[in-house]
């Protein structure tokens, strides 16, 4: 799926994916605030499958970039390790920072641990590749019609921080601006969706399911 070209010299005009890409921003913030009394998985992972569900749906918007998804993937693959080992690497000296922060963490993990086996293992991989193309596929792709790719990537990756703000939690906030920006850069440097689905999901699969953060939540 991809755009028509625009011509050589000429200034792109506001279109269909810039208003679908600012109507999901509204959406997800929406969801966001309503995660406070239902729950982020039910709020925020419902809302992340439904909009990626309809960007799935439209032809004509280029969602998955021009890279060579193949060749990409390993990349992927390396910066979610590295992500995975950055956050355990980082846990202790922020937390000890930010005060109330761990127990953040732990709410968060309670909330991951309503969520299941099933959710972990069946859920979360639709979750994580319905959010990517949301952020780094339509609201990153609107942006860069208008920006360098690096700009494009500082863009989404600020709406992406600012969308997950009305739930109330700082280490939401942190892991958005933090991993957000990550996946944006990989999005904006290879050009390829699924490395930067693999890089996500191998970092939530880390942190949320392999090395709990918080051992005591």
């Amino acid at each position: 799926m991809s755009q028509e070209p625009e011509l050589v010299g000429s200034k792109p005009s506001v279109g269909a994916l810039e208003l679908q890409a600012a109507i999901f921003v509204l959406v997800w913030f929406l969801a966001a605030l309503l995660a406070r009394s239902v729950g982020i998985w039910q709020a925020i992972g419902s809302t992340a499958v439904f909009l990626g569900l309809v960007s799935l749906s439209r032809p004509g918007i280029d969602l998955w970039g021009r890279g060579r998804p193949a060749r990409m993937v390993p990349i992927g693959l390396f910066i979610g390790l590295a992500m995975a080992a950055v956050t355990i690497f980082l846990y202790d000296p922020v937390t000890r920072a930010v005060p109330g922060l761990s127990a953040d963490v732990g709410r968060l993990y309670e909330e991951f641990r309503s969520f299941g086996v099933l959710g972990a293992v069946v859920l979360l991989p639709v979750i994580v590749t319905c959010e990517e193309i949301v952020w780094r596929g339509v609201v990153f792709g609107a942006a860069a019609r208008w920006m360098s790719p690096g700009g494009a990537a500082i863009v989404s990756a600020v709406l992406y921080t600012l969308a997950h703000a009305p739930y109330g939690s700082t280490a939401i906030v942190l892991a958005a601006f933090g991993a957000g920006t990550s996946w944006a850069l990989l999005r904006a440097y290879s050009d390829s969706l699924p490395a930067v689905i693999v890089a996500h999901a191998v970092w939530d699969y880390a942190v949320l399911v392999l090395f709990r953060l918080n051992p005591g939540a």
